[in-house]
């Protein structure tokens, strides 16, 4: 190994000779010694024994470039691939492999002491750094695009963007150009095949679509609740479950009884639907809020064939429920057969005969019985509205007033008072659903707009059991017929 100064001397034949195999032997060699030429030229070859490495002159001749190492063959320093492609290793020996004179270029991979890789970025968080972008995008995304500048992007993204707005982890799906922040227009879709082939992923492998407005599908490839089955999550905040035949929900709960739907408002519950064991098979029950001793509730028990007021546990519930009110009254009840009230003697005290002006006001409202028509019956059906039979509740209450008696102090004589409002309520026009609109910094321009079904107008009927300012006082009076009836016979 040796150098030479690449300049042959005037002298005789045998020097000239010794003079060119020296040269001849640094050029293959590579100028091979432990200091440099004492003579230098652009672009040639050292290679520096003290040092281990292959070094280069620059272009005007005035400094060295390392190239690789002579033992190890490790590339070094901005070494040229050709086409502007560049490899080199960084300040703490990373290895870095670029375009267009940046490694921070998007394509630009950086792979540390460590065996960390980057690629877009030679900042590297772990093993693999992904960066793709700056501002809003910045942070690890994974994405696959199609060759054209302004193309579609699917993608996996974590930004470390904090602009409220924005979502710090998404999947995506663009139809924008390579560096897409606006327009995420396209649907995302999760299928499944259960062999891998070149085809396109159909409808059949499809499991799960998020559609360019943000609806969540299952089941279904298009958001028509009413019309397509499928599970949809829709932008109005609305949970449709749809199905051709079938249930088209299953709730199920295991080993114990107890609640199976829990319903609330404003975080408490209002309601719930539960399972109770009956003796020979599990039933259903459904009641109103959770409270102690609020609830008010059926169960259904299909081993006695009946339906009985109960509690939110589905215990029955004795003597304490309504069916209807004064104020909102059932209308007709079809039933084969009468009601049964409970009549049993050790029930019942104060057991006595009625007094002679009891017994006066009985043949009294036995000549007080009428036929009528109801007026709304009258409103709704003119002429062909039907004839009842019944007594006047207050021809009830004169009768029992005209012998000194109160009328209130007998159970077949009814007053309830109330107190309501009357409230116009508006018509509502439908608004279909807009999704909310950002720049390109994720300052929000336009916000997002819920879908809004279309109501007409009504008058609502709100009521009160105390007075309440504004609410008008109501009173109706009412007859229990099986008492009424058998006060009356006791007298005949």
């Amino acid at each position: 190994m040796s150098t030479h100064d690449y300049v042959i001397a005037n002298q005789n034949g045998a020097n000239t000779r010794s003079d060119l195999n020296n040269a001849f032997s640094a050029i293959v060699s590579n100028n091979s010694s432990a200091s440099e030429p004492s003579t230098t030229y652009a672009y040639m070859w050292w290679a520096d024994t003290a040092n281990d490495l292959l070094k280069q002159r620059n272009a005007a001749d005035s400094a060295w470039i390392s190239i690789l190492t002579l033992s190890t063959g490790e590339v070094l320093n901005g070494s040229s691939f050709g086409d502007n492609v560049k490899a080199k290793f960084g300040a703490s020996d990373d290895l870095q492999i670029y375009h267009d004179g940046t490694v921070n270029h998007i394509g630009g991979i950086t792979e540390d002491a460590s065996g960390n890789v980057g690629i877009g970025t030679s900042t590297l968080y772990g093993k693999t750094t992904i960066e793709h972008g700056t501002g809003i995008n910045n942070g690890l995304t994974l994405s696959v695009s199609d060759a054209t500048a302004n193309g579609n992007i699917t993608g996996i993204q974590f930004s470390t963007n904090s602009v409220v707005s924005r979502p710090r982890a998404a999947i995506y799906s663009e139809s924008v150009d390579s560096q897409g922040i606006a327009g995420w227009g396209a649907d995302l879709v999760f299928a499944t095949r259960s062999a891998p082939d070149s085809s396109t992923i159909s409808t059949a492998d499809e499991r799960l679509r998020i559609d360019s407005n943000g609806a969540v599908l299952v089941g279904t490839t298009s958001y028509a609740p009413t019309t397509t089955s499928g599970i949809i999550f829709g932008t109005n905040n609305k949970l449709h479950a749809t199905r051709a035949s079938g249930a088209s929900g299953y709730f199920n709960r295991l080993t114990t009884d107890g609640t199976i739907v829990e319903f609330a408002k404003d975080g408490s519950t209002v309601g719930v639907v539960g399972s109770v064991y009956f003796g020979a098979t599990t039933g259903l029950y459904i009641t109103s809020e959770t409270g102690t001793g609020l609830q008010v509730g059926w169960r259904f028990d299909s081993d006695a064939n009946q339906i009985t007021p109960c509690q939110s546990n589905g215990a029955t519930r004795d003597n304490a429920i309504d069916l209807g009110s004064s104020a909102n009254r059932m209308d007709d009840i079809y039933a084969t057969n009468g009601t049964i009230q409970t009549s049993d003697r050790n029930e019942k005290q104060d057991i006595e005969e009625l007094s002679e002006a009891e017994q006066r006001v009985a043949i009294a409202c036995k000549g007080l019985l009428r036929k009528f028509r109801w007026q709304d019956a009258v409103a709704e059906k003119g002429d062909d509205a039907r004839i009842h039979f019944g007594i006047i509740a207050q021809d009830l209450q004169d009768a029992f007033t005209a012998e000194g008696l109160d009328a209130g102090r007998y159970a077949m004589f009814i007053s309830t008072t109330w107190y309501e409002k009357q409230t116009p309520v508006d018509a509502v026009e439908a608004v279909e659903a807009v999704e909310a609109t950002y720049d390109d910094e994720g300052n929000e321009l336009t916000p997002a707009v819920e879908a809004v079904e279309a109501k007409d107008a009504y008058i609502r009927t709100d009521t009160e059991e105390e007075p309440t300012e504004g609410y008008t006082e109501r009173t109706r009076l009412g007859v229990r017929y099986p008492e009424l009836l058998a006060f009356i016979i006791s007298a005949i």
